[in-house]
């Protein structure tokens, strides 16, 4: 949906091809006969609807610049809409989700000065030919340290997205005789990661993730650059941290963290470390009363469920968050979290979409293990985030106690991946969510997987 037009030479033309877009046009995309075009748009709507409402809480502000209908918006958030085309906007209104819009140009839009603390532009860059100016426009209406959700199709060579758009064309467009489709849909911009990318740096931007998704779609989230950083606060939080020897980056996640963030309580529960991890965390306890320690040297059973468990018995707070202690788990991840969480979620997931620097092997097991539980939670009937195994996740605590009862001996303590075997144990009523990211693999110390691991696992498989 072009906000500037496609062709310059040609502004009636295009703007009546765009008008000619029945309403419900986005929600129809769900509907097609044809199973890839309504997958590529139902994954592309989760994905953008899982990165706004990581960000969202009640009081911020969202425009969704080139909006349509707003289709990704589900869960009903008070979006402002931005387009040209008012029957879309209206439609997106009638669905509630949109609260309010505006039919104007992003270029010419009369829009305030940070105005938004969160915009969307999906689906729409690739049609805006200035887009340099655009971009300085959604920059200038968000606030400082304002996020940009943004998504455009993977338009490089031999990319999934281009074979079948090139397919599409040819039926919709030249068979079927629709105009818009054979004027390639208003697509001025061929996009590859680096070139998407790269335009948001040249404008100012700070990339925080970019990535495809089965290479049709690439999504990117970038902040406008904060004036003056400052901590922000989540007294009703806390933070559990398995660790074993992890001397080498307990240190840096730490001071990560409590810069970043205040009034939480970080739980850092030590498995026996003989690497000098212990006396690096008493060190950082004695300036800093938020990280508090469990010592398990001396505790018969170990493993990273046992610990975890100990610590959840411990916590006061209304919500906590598990995350490793290597570094591949970015501290940045923790405010979305926690936002996904008072929006009455449950459980909230920090969903792997790959490993950076993963070698095949490693990539084999972890996907046949992920199939292995994905298909003993399908069978069991329970709900499922995109990464089962995930050791990233956040939960309401009343929520987590109730349902595992309070029990050990319902979970497999000498186990490693403890969110699966509560996944097991929760009803279909479980309110769950997903954030994506890359994991990055592990720059310093040594893995904890091993055999072992691998064996407990299967015996989550089977157990009840």
């Amino acid at each position: 949906m072009p906000l500037k037009p496609a062709i310059d030479h040609n502004l009636s033309v295009d703007i009546e091809m765009y008008q000619e877009i029945e309403p419900s046009f986005y929600d129809d995309q769900l509907k097609s006969k044809n199973p890839l075009r309504s997958l590529f748009h139902k994954r592309r709507y989760q994905l953008i609807n899982s990165f706004v409402k990581s960000f969202y809480h009640p009081g911020k502000r969202i425009i969704d610049v080139g909006a349509g209908s707003s289709a990704w918006n589900r869960d009903c958030l008070p979006v402002f809409g931005l387009d040209l085309n008012y029957k879309l906007l209206d439609y997106g209104k009638s669905k509630r989700r949109i609260s309010d819009y505006r039919t104007a140009d992003l270029l010419d839009s009369g829009l305030e000065d940070r105005s938004f603390d969160i915009a969307v532009a999906s689906e729409v860059l690739e049609h805006i030919s200035d887009i340099d100016n655009s971009l300085k426009q959604i920059q200038r209406v968000l606030v400082d340290d304002g996020v940009l959700i943004a998504s455009v199709p993977y338009d490089a060579r031999f990319s999934t997205w281009r074979i079948l758009f090139f397919f599409q064309r040819l039926y919709k467009g030249y068979l079927r005789g629709n105009r818009y489709y054979r004027n390639n849909c208003g697509h001025v911009h061929h996009f590859s990661p680096q070139k998407f990318k790269d335009a948001f740096i040249k404008n100012g931007f700070e990339i925080e993730a970019l990535f495809s998704s089965y290479r049709c779609s690439i999504f990117l989230i970038a902040r406008k650059k904060r004036s003056v950083a400052g901590l922000q606060f989540f007294p009703d939080l806390s933070i559990i941290i398995p660790v074993k020897n992890e001397a080498a980056n307990i240190g840096k996640l730490l001071d990560d963290l409590t810069s970043r963030y205040g009034g939480m309580k970080i739980y850092l529960v030590d498995d026996g470390s003989t690497d000098g991890t212990l006396e690096i965390i008493e060190n950082k306890k004695k300036s800093n009363g938020s990280i508090m320690l469990i010592d398990r040297r001396y505790k018969k059973v170990k493993g990273l469920t046992v610990s975890v468990l100990e610590a959840i018995d411990r916590i006061e707070s209304k919500y906590f968050i598990v995350m490793d202690g290597d570094l591949q788990h970015e501290g940045k991840y923790i405010e979305r979290i926690y936002n996904q969480l008072r929006q009455n979620n449950d459980i909230c997931v920090v969903s792997r979409l790959s490993v950076a620097g993963w070698r095949l092997n490693r990539k084999m097991i972890s996907y046949f293990g992920t199939f292995l539980g994905k298909t003993v939670l399908f069978l069991r009937k329970k709900r499922m985030p995109h990464d089962i195994l995930s050791g990233y996740f956040g939960a309401n605590t009343d929520y987590w106690r109730n349902t595992a009862g309070g029990s050990q001996n319902k979970f497999s303590l000498r186990g490693y991946k403890i969110l699966f075997d509560f996944l097991k144990k929760c009803g279909t009523e479980l309110r769950l969510s997903d954030i994506y990211h890359i994991l990055n693999t592990r720059t310093s110390g040594n893995s904890k997987i091993y055999w072992l691991i691998y064996f407990e696992y299967i015996r989550a498989l089977l157990r009840g």
